[in-house]
């Protein structure tokens, strides 16, 4: 009775630091997605021609995108939540 309620009260804090073991691992993740949907993006602006795969309000918004998301994985990169 006593370690289940022990483990209930630790419970959160046993969250936390899991989150915390698992932050670095998911921040990359989300900057190797970033890196590919740039590069792609950089690529897809090189085309010329009539018959491009996407207008440019696609283009505008996949970099809105990703600048935002840039902004706010080195904002989380370098804040402790």
């Amino acid at each position: 009775m006593k370690l289940n309620d022990l483990k209930a009260a630790t419970k959160d804090v046993y969250e936390r630091v899991n989150e915390l073991h698992e932050r670095p691992t998911a921040i990359a993740a989300l900057n190797s997605m970033v890196n590919h949907s740039e590069f792609f993006l950089a690529f897809m602006k090189n085309f010329t021609g009539e018959d491009l795969p996407f207008t440019q309000v696609e283009f505008d918004v996949l970099d809105k995108m990703v600048n935002d998301t840039r902004v706010s994985t080195v904002y989380v990169g370098t804040v402790m939540l």
